[in-house]
């Protein structure tokens, strides 16, 4: 029998696969396994019919495999490394091992419904029919309940065994992102600063003011040298 650890990368290995999943391209399912199949226009109806493949395999291979991931969630939970009500230190290491393992899993499962890849593009493939196209969104439904349900066990247990969120990432993707976007922001605005910086000390270039570029500033530096010698060029040593 797979050990949890055995299930888990085949499960993230799958997921790996259904993530790069492009549009036209059809999913496989064989023996627990999933694989890409590249689709020609002549040759893969062929290929289908003579291996007596349909749209409702890859449905029902989908199913199966959200099935596999909250079995392993389960079992995880279950397992007696995480429900031992004495937390020592040894608990903890175990913990942390096993929650380190779920927190794999809770970030791979979004990304097979990332943007126009994976599930999104088997959608998009089977357009033409409204049973597979729902099929697929009630498998990306599902994906995102597990998802929330391992997040939620993951703050909860952490909590338990006093483990550092940080140390298992648990950072929720909104604080990440926001993080990103701050990051970017002041970074934009060191950049700003230096290109005003720079085109001040340069004579004549276009200096911008206030947040908007319509209003520009340009500094001639002869005009300012005579503006300041009563209207006379400006000859250094004259002084």
């Amino acid at each position: 029998m797979a050990t949890l650890t055995q299930r888990l990368e085949k499960i993230i290995i799958n997921l790996k696969v259904i993530s790069k999943l492009e549009v036209g391209q059809r999913l496989l399912f064989k023996n627990k396994s999933v694989s890409i199949r590249n689709h020609y226009m002549f040759v893969t109806p062929v290929i289908r019919l003579i291996a007596q493949e349909s749209r409702d395999d890859v449905t029902e291979g989908l199913n199966e495999l959200v099935e596999d991931i909250n079995r392993l969630v389960a079992d995880y939970l279950n397992s007696s490394e995480l429900q031992n009500p004495n937390a020592s230190e040894f608990d903890r290491d175990e913990a942390l091992t096993f929650l380190m393992s779920l927190n794999r899993l809770k970030i791979e499962m979004p990304l097979v419904f990332n943007e126009n890849r994976g599930l999104n593009a088997a959608k998009e493939t089977y357009a033409s029919d409204p049973g597979a196209t729902a099929k697929i969104e009630g498998v990306i439904d599902n994906l995102k309940l597990t998802v929330r349900k391992v997040s939620i066990a993951i703050a909860e247990l952490s909590k338990k065994f006093g483990l550092d969120g940080k140390l298992l990432g648990v950072e929720t993707e909104n604080k990440v992102t926001t993080k990103i976007k701050q990051d970017h922001l002041k970074q934009d605005h060191l950049k700003q600063d230096q290109v005003k910086q720079e085109q001040v000390k340069q004579p004549g270039k276009t200096v911008p003011e206030g947040d908007d570029d319509k209003s520009k500033k340009v500094i001639k530096q002869d005009q300012v040298n005579e503006d300041d010698n009563g209207g006379e060029p400006y000859v250094p040593g004259d002084d």
